[in-house]
């Protein structure tokens, strides 16, 4: 099956500190996973992201149980290594990073390892006892929660072929790309529109990736030093990146720009047909993510540049995205989404048992099918249409109280602007209607039918509520590779 790339589940956004507080950001990895499933891909997993992306592992976790309970043999998660054989080696390459100065690797799953009292790295490589899973799963500290899901990833991706590499890698340095970035002039199309949040953030972008010295040392070759708690690099004041660059804002502007070009280089990496989603960093309350949506789009050019990528410079040039606003009744009010994630988890099981059927006999492979060969052909409409066909018959699958609705999304995405919106249910959605980003577009439909799912009890509370308060707002690229 083709492959899926999806940048929400990176390890560095779903920190074991923040594990109590993850129901918008579960909600979007699990859409996003939910329509990558629908399309009838797998999920491509990083081997850092299988050991150490809380999201990922929770995610993972629903739709496997869903696939157990559907009694079917489907592998919907393919690993992805680099310079390792196997998981259990991938997973010895990248604990042995902790704590290391030269190449370090900031954990997010285990905190804890960052903690002198807990592991002392140089200690341990001292008496040849680097970490490894077995030493993990033996520490109390680690937790039943933890081990369990870690467990699970190990059943999962164990003696299973991964996805093929290409054997140079993207053929293209961090390091290479943020170089280019320090000598290219802002793209004329910007430097004429009214677009000055872009070039705002890109002069800002240039100034702070200049104040960290990447000429200069490479502290930058390593994004975990963006996130790890200790000077910087070279710094001969030891202040840490934040402190250099003067501001949380600045800083995040900074890892965004890093980890979109990292993971956009390791989709790179993979020798295998797949697309690739790009998705700002979730937020709660009322913060506006333009600038930060302004420097993924800045990353995406400045990779397409260094690659010679006419093709992604212009999907990054003009991509779209979609948007989440959920009204709730009062400020920390969550049980919208985790109703909608309910509803999302408990038809798993039918999509699971759709993608296990046999394709000569299958309405949800036939859908599939019909819908690639529409945007192979270069037929947008038809490919709307087949799109549209397709999901109506997953929904009919996921839940058969999902009601229809008379708006534009759900009679055939028939809306003239370049992007459309429904609201339903208390919430809002923005999706692109561009097929030649047409993932975008089927998100746009997953959220909205789960959106659905909450039904009348939704929208009469939502003649009640007097205040919104934006819970889940990501910007999306999807770039072909």
């Amino acid at each position: 099956m083709p492959g899926q790339y999806l940048e929400s589940i990176d390890s560095i956004r779903a920190p074991w500190a923040e594990q109590a507080d993850r129901d918008s950001s579960d909600l979007q990895i699990l859409l996003e996973m939910t329509f990558t499933l629908a399309l009838g891909r797998d999920v491509i997993v990083p081997q850092a992201y299988a050991l150490d992306s809380l999201g990922f592992l929770r995610a993972a976790s629903a739709v496997l149980d869903a696939r157990d309970k559907a009694g079917v043999a489907d592998r919907p998660f393919r690993l992805h290594l680099f310079n390792a054989d196997s998981f259990d080696d991938a997973a010895r390459q990248v604990l042995a990073r902790v704590g290391d100065p030269h190449k370090p690797f900031y954990c997010s799953l285990f905190p804890e390892l960052h903690d002198p009292n807990v592991y002392r790295p140089a200690k341990a490589r001292k008496r040849s006892k680097p970490l490894d899973l077995e030493w993990l799963l033996n520490r109390d500290w680690v937790g039943e929660t933890r081990t369990e899901l870690l467990r699970m990833s190990w059943r999962e991706f164990s003696g299973r072929p991964a996805v093929k590499t290409r054997a140079n890698g993207p053929g293209v340095s961090l390091v290479g790309v943020l170089d280019d970035f320090m000598d290219a002039p802002i793209p004329s199309h910007y430097s004429k529109t009214d677009d000055a949040e872009f070039r705002d953030v890109w002069k800002e972008l240039k100034s702070a990736v200049k104040s960290l010295h990447p000429r200069e040392g490479g502290a930058l070759a390593q994004r975990s030093n963006l996130y790890l708690p200790t000077p910087w690099p070279g710094d001969k004041k030891r202040r840490t990146a934040e402190e250099i660059l003067g501001s949380p804002d600045r800083l995040r502007l900074v890892r965004e720009f890093v980890d979109t070009i990292y993971n956009r280089m390791v989709a790179d990496s993979i020798d295998e047909p797949l697309t690739a989603s790009f998705t700002t960093d979730l937020v709660r309350a009322n913060v506006d993510l333009g600038r930060v949506g302004a420097a993924q789009r800045i990353a995406l050019l400045s990779y397409a540049r260094s690659t010679s990528s006419a093709s992604l410079a212009r999907a990054a040039e003009t991509s779209s995205g979609f948007q989440i606003v959920v009204r709730a009744p009062a400020a920390g009010d969550k049980s919208f989404l985790r109703q909608l994630k309910a509803d999302l988890v408990a038809g798993l099981p039918a999509l699971m048992k759709a993608r296990g059927e046999s394709a000569q006999d299958s309405d949800f492979w036939q859908g599939v099918d019909n819908y690639q060969s529409a945007r192979r052909d270069g037929r947008p409409s038809q490919a709307r249409a087949e799109l549209q066909k397709h999901f109506d018959h997953v929904v009919r699958l996921m839940g058969s109280d999902i009601k229809a609705a008379p708006t534009p999304l759900l009679t055939g995405l028939g809306v003239p602007a370049a992007v459309g919106g429904v609201t339903t249910g208390g919430a809002e959605v923005y999706w692109d209607t561009g097929l030649g980003q047409g993932v975008s577009t089927a998100f746009g439909i997953v959220a909205t039918y789960c959106i659905l799912r909450e039904g009348q009890r939704a929208v009469d509370a939502y003649r009640q509520w007097t205040r919104t308060r934006r819970l889940v707002r990501a910007l999306n690229d999807n770039i072909e590779i």
